[in-house]
């Protein structure tokens, strides 16, 4: 072989590891390369949930903050495709107004002897006034919260295997906690 086609053949090689390596970088970042999309600061990022759907699609739900002079909250229900990149299957962003997002899906739980589907609900916000805490009494019958805050920043976490789920309760079980 001439010296002429190993350097050919070494280029070709150098180039389809530098697309690969590329390809790979790119879906093992694709959230943060979604996010960096103009709309949103990447640099604050929670992550709710990471689970699978019915038909073992994984998705995630993050909350993150929109890029202007408010830093209103957003929610995020991503879906990963077919080829390992994350694409944003429903985006809900807090009105200048609120202060707060809120975000639902159902989950699929045939799993689990006696269920059927999980009803999820997430509030997001930065307008709390006080420690966010619930009493069991005062949470909906088969109804499991989780909540995380910091100053009044905050996430809450509804989970309820009744798909008759909270109408318009979140903002009771809220209210004098959130302005």
């Amino acid at each position: 072989m001439t010296k002429k086609k190993v350097l050919v053949i070494a280029g070709v090689v150098l180039v389809f590891l530098l697309v690969l390596w590329w390809i790979f970088a790119s879906v093992s970042d694709s959230i943060a390369i979604s996010l960096a999309g103009g709309r949103t600061n990447a640099s604050c990022v929670q992550t709710i949930t990471h689970a699978w759907d019915d038909v073992n699609g994984e998705y995630k739900v993050i909350r993150t903050e929109t890029n202007d002079e408010g830093s209103r909250p957003m929610l995020l229900h991503l879906k990963k495709n077919a080829l390992g990149f994350w694409t944003a299957d429903n985006v809900e962003t807090a009105a200048p107004e609120d202060l707060w997002a809120g975000i639902g899906w159902f989950e699929d739980a045939d799993g689990y002897v006696g269920v059927s589907d999980a009803v999820h609900i997430v509030y997001a916000g930065n307008n709390a006034v006080k420690k966010i805490e619930f009493d069991e009494s005062e949470l909906p019958r088969g109804v499991a919260v989780n909540v995380s805050q910091f100053d009044n920043s905050y996430v809450v976490h509804l989970v309820s295997y009744d798909t008759e789920l909270l109408d318009g309760s979140v903002e009771k079980l809220l209210a004098g906690m959130v302005e």
